[in-house]
């Protein structure tokens, strides 16, 4: 989408750009008369200034340079006096980023100016939004922006490439992807994993004419963006830890019965699992969004059988704790899987209080009648 283009003058020069490299049906003369109509679209509009004038042009296109061929679509919205929203689609990938060039080389912009944009460099565990119990974590670079939208759903528009051992990210715009809005607001955003080993990778960020030189820093422990000048985006440059191979983290809500403490002791005389902690001044990738000094305290299975027992004995806990109300236990594993056990019951229903001891069943590996 191109906002804001002026009939008398920016529009004609848009057209005939774009007719340059479009070819096939769309040429001059037909970007010429398109002008002309949006000229006669905005006289009429002056005797009725509520209403919307719109008009949509449907070309088959041959892109000059490569042969390509593909279907070209333009939308034509009067938003006041002889200023029009133009919006562009086309079906061949390769031609559109050749008319993307084009508007890049104009007097507009292709897309909405997105505001302060900041940069994160973490792991993701998840796979397409899914835990994958086979997958190992992947390197993220994300990008948002601190405006939010009217519509979820809006993200950046971007090109990303490796070259001569630098990582260049170059910058559109904001755009919707698809005719869809939500209620919700929130910020556009793009999210890319990168298939990058352990090492340091300059970041080269740009967008409009301005670019900002970062440093990337993978290690087995942690991921690091380094911001080396800015302009562009606001690195988050805090040291992001990563999911330890093999390990767990634990939450706990047991509304003051206490099972919570018997959970915990139960799980550090297993054989096979040991607490650990995070180091200070670094995030915890479990509960990122958590500072607290129960945020940094995970596990380690030793084997996968170990792991196992850990899942037997808590789906025996939530057999004892189903009927009560606002309680439960979560595992999230190093690979982003999620077990646990949790209560079923809301408060205006019939429920129990939960139980104080819920480690002392055959699944947790101790019958009741031989624990002390």
């Amino acid at each position: 989408m191109v906002h804001a283009v002026d009939s008398r003058g920016s529009l004609l020069q848009l057209l005939s750009g774009i007719a340059r490299v479009a070819g096939g049906e769309f040429t001059q003369r037909e970007a010429e008369r398109i002008n002309q109509e949006s000229r006669d679209l905005a006289a009429s509009r002056k005797q009725n200034p509520l209403r919307q004038g719109q008009r949509s042009y449907v070309f088959r296109v041959r892109g000059r340079s490569a042969g390509w061929t593909g279907r070209l679509s333009l939308g034509l919205v009067s938003t006041q006096g002889g200023v029009f929203d133009l919006r562009i689609e086309i079906s061949n990938p390769a031609i559109g980023k050749a008319i993307r060039g084009q508007l890049g080389r104009s007097d507009v912009d292709p897309l909405p100016a997105m505001g302060p944009l900041r940069l994160t460099f973490a792991e993701n565990r998840l796979q397409f939004g899914k835990p994958d119990p086979d997958a190992e974590p992947r390197i993220v670079l994300a990008v948002s922006t601190a405006k939010a939208f009217g519509c979820l759903g809006f993200y950046i528009d971007h090109d990303l490439w490796l070259a001569r051992d630098t990582l260049y990210l170059e910058l559109h715009g904001v755009t919707t992807g698809s005719d869809l809005c939500m209620t919700a607001m929130g910020p556009a955003s793009l999210s890319r994993e990168l298939p990058l080993r352990n090492g340091r990778l300059p970041l080269l960020v740009s967008y409009r004419g301005n670019s900002d030189r970062l440093m990337l820093d993978i290690s087995d422990s942690a991921t690091i963006v380094t911001g080396l000048d800015s302009g562009v985006v606001e690195a988050d440059e805090r040291p992001r830890w990563r999911s330890p191979r093999n390990s767990f983290y634990l939450a706990c809500s047991d509304r003051g019965s206490g099972f919570c403490d018997d959970v915990r002791r139960w799980l550090v005389r297993q054989p096979g699992i040991s607490l650990d902690s995070f180091p200070a001044g670094g995030i915890n990738p479990y509960r990122p969004e958590d500072y607290a000094a129960e945020g940094r305290i995970f596990y380690r299975y030793h084997t996968p059988a170990a792991l196992e027992r850990v899942r037997q004995c808590f789906a025996s806990i939530e057999a004892q704790i189903r009927e009560a109300v606002g309680v439960g236990i979560d595992v999230e594993t190093w690979r982003g899987e999620h077990f646990g056990a949790n209560s079923r019951r809301s408060f205006h229903e019939r429920h129990i209080e939960p139980p104080g001891r819920v480690t002392e069943t055959p699944a947790c590996g101790i019958p009741p009648e031989r624990r002390k």
